[in-house]
């Protein structure tokens, strides 16, 4: 069964266009991963630093795959430079309405 995922974050205010540069180079990599069904950002209309990195995967097991290899490759380390605190992260499961 897929699962949605859901990455809140908030970049810092200088960062905006690092933040953005960055994820247009690794996104490509990211969508191509096996078992990635889709990647989108969004971003809140009152308040541009708070993102939503919206990801549909084909199970959670893909996912953390997918996370573990971006830990260890050390992306999750430059991310955290550009953005205020942890990101919350969420799982959901569809409920075919």
């Amino acid at each position: 069964m897929t699962v949605q995922v859901i990455m809140e974050l908030t970049v810092k205010e200088n960062r905006h266009a690092d933040f953005r540069e960055f994820m247009v180079k690794i996104l490509p990599h990211s969508r191509s991963y096996k078992g990635c069904v889709c990647i989108e950002l969004v971003r809140n209309q009152d308040n541009p630093a708070h993102l939503l990195v919206m990801e549909k995967w084909n199970g959670r097991q893909d996912y953390e795959r997918y996370l573990s290899w971006r830990m260890e490759s050390g992306l999750m380390n430059e991310i955290a430079e550009m953005i205020e605190d942890q990101p919350k992260l969420q799982f959901f499961d569809p409920i075919g309405l």
